[in-house]
């Protein structure tokens, strides 16, 4: 399962990769366009723009996966043993609950959206709504993982849940 895992996580990685290089070239390339060759690309803007937004979605996933997301972390901090165990349960839970919020509107966003399309790259909006969807589902998987890796290491100290 840890291979699986470690190729899930490895693909995730890359894909980010790719979508800010691309990001970069693509703003590069405009500002080649517009200064050198005095000609715009009228794509170059929609299509960062789009980038971006896949990019920050998906990287949500990754920031829950890691446990790196902005945090106000004085009451985990202060917390001991088994309360603080079920603190960190309750708010997975929540995460989970908002993002299972963002799952399910984000598709039916994206359903509504299938016959718009976008205004330089005549694409259907709907595709770029769908990435909604994707970071719900990613954030869900990542929580899932983080508690069944806490409900692992409770276990493994030998503490009865």
């Amino acid at each position: 399962m840890k291979t699986v895992w470690k190729v899930f996580d490895t693909a995730l990685n890359y894909i980010l990769a790719i979508c800010v290089l691309a990001i970069t070239v693509i703003c590069l390339s405009q500002i080649f366009a517009r200064f050198i060759i005095n000609s715009s690309l009228p794509w170059s803007d929609e299509a960062c723009r789009y980038l971006f937004v896949v990019t920050v979605s998906l990287g949500a996933g990754v920031c829950v996966r890691d446990r790196c997301l902005i945090a106000v972390d004085l009451i985990p901090e202060k917390l001991k043993g088994m309360v603080r165990f079920y603190y960190i349960l309750v708010l997975n839970i929540l995460v989970m609950c908002m993002a299972y919020v963002l799952l399910v509107y984000g598709f039916r966003f994206a359903q509504m959206n299938m016959q718009q399309l976008s205004s330089s790259m005549y694409i259907p909006m709907g595709i770029v709504y769908m990435v909604l969807s994707l970071s719900g589902l990613l954030i869900i998987i990542s929580t899932l993982r983080n508690i069944a890796f806490d409900f692992k290491e409770m276990k493994k100290q030998g503490k009865n849940i």
